[in-house]
């Protein structure tokens, strides 16, 4: 789900949020230093995190978030709840009841989607909590009366563009053009509908363009589909199959191992390490700068303690690893998304 304005316009009608979120990247990016707030009692905070307690995504999130707190020698209590995407309907509702019960003073959420929204603003509009919004590209118009203490994300677009931009440049005007989109609605409206937008945008074409659940082995199948209908048309020709997501992008590398002229994208920390595979078949891994909405959340809190201006809106960016990197610079740029989480991701 995509707010109703974008970030762009939003700075535009907003020109003093600029100075506001370079205040805030400065600090998100320097060593932290002691909360300046005196007798803070233990602040309770709960995080609601998309996804499976053991995913690699929320446990480098978690890590990063709570190791900055404690850099801080700020008293917490975090307590953590999950949303499994297969079982959301049965366990949303529970939880969403349990925060606006509980007297929390920061209530983390992450996403926002149709089946969300209500419960986020019975939270917005019945608690005292301060409600940091994660992966959320600009502020929700219906929301300005109640709103979040800020909106944290990724420049979706901006890192879609470039994405889409790379990809025409190093593939030549012929290529054959697939993209795996996925049903769900968060997901796909977060990466797979802005990167077709982009990829329009330059002028070229997709070929076929299917949607799935979001799993690797369906993703497998349909690539498997693709690439039977391709190599009956255009046996020799180059062929690049877009993954909206990384669940997508395991299937497609299963499906295309054996095929040397099929590309694909991978993301944030994707089990690569065998050189062969990441040369043969990875054209370009997108890495999101999880590590830093994580400070940039604590940060927020260490800020709304101590009374400190903040921006409605933290946007970080993405970083793009080339297929002709050499394993030093993959290094340096893995180290620079995951300053904390570094150990946890595969590289």
């Amino acid at each position: 789900m995509q707010p109703e304005f974008s970030l762009q316009r939003f700075l535009d009608a907003n020109p003093s949020q600029q100075p506001l979120m370079e205040q805030l990247q400065a600090r998100v990016v320097s060593q932290p230093t002691p909360t300046s707030a005196q007798n803070i009692a233990t602040q309770k905070i709960a995080v609601v995190l998309r996804g499976q307690r053991g995913e690699l995504k929320n446990r480098a999130w978690l890590m990063a978030f709570k190791r900055r707190l404690r850099e801080f020698d700020l008293a917490t209590q975090v307590d953590i709840f999950y949303l499994p995407k297969h079982e959301l309907h049965k366990v949303a509702n529970p939880i969403f009841e349990t925060i606006i019960e509980t007297d929390y003073d920061y209530i983390v959420m992450d996403g926002l989607d149709e089946f969300s929204r209500p419960s986020i603003e019975r939270i917005l509009n019945r608690t005292q909590a301060e409600v940091l919004m994660l992966d959320v590209v600009a502020p929700v118009k219906a929301w300005r009366y109640h709103p979040p203490l800020i909106y944290i994300g990724v420049d979706l677009p901006k890192a879609m563009h470039r994405l889409a931009s790379y990809i025409d440049r190093v593939l030549p005007i012929d290529t054959i053009v697939d993209v795996i989109m996925v049903r769900d609605a968060f997901d796909n409206g977060q990466r797979c509908q802005v990167f077709m937008n982009e990829w329009m945008s330059t002028g070229r074409k997709v070929n076929r363009h299917v949607a799935i659940a979001n799993e690797a082995q369906l993703a497998f199948h349909a690539t498997q589909e693709l690439l039977q209908q391709t190599q009956r048309a255009h046996p020799e020709q180059q062929h690049f199959i877009f993954s909206c997501t990384p669940e997508v992008s395991f299937g497609v590398l299963g499906a295309i191992m054996e095929h040397d002229n099929v590309l694909t994208n991978a993301w944030n920390g994707q089990d690569l390490s065998d050189p062969a595979l990441r040369q043969q078949n990875v054209l370009v891994t997108v890495l999101d700068m999880y590590d830093n909405m994580a400070i940039a959340a604590a940060e927020a809190i260490k800020a709304d303690l101590e009374s400190r201006l903040l921006p409605d809106v933290y946007m970080e960016t993405s970083l793009l690893l080339f297929q002709e990197m050499d394993d030093e610079t993959r290094d340096i740029m893995f180290q620079q998304a995951f300053r904390y989480s570094f150990r946890l991701w595969p590289h």
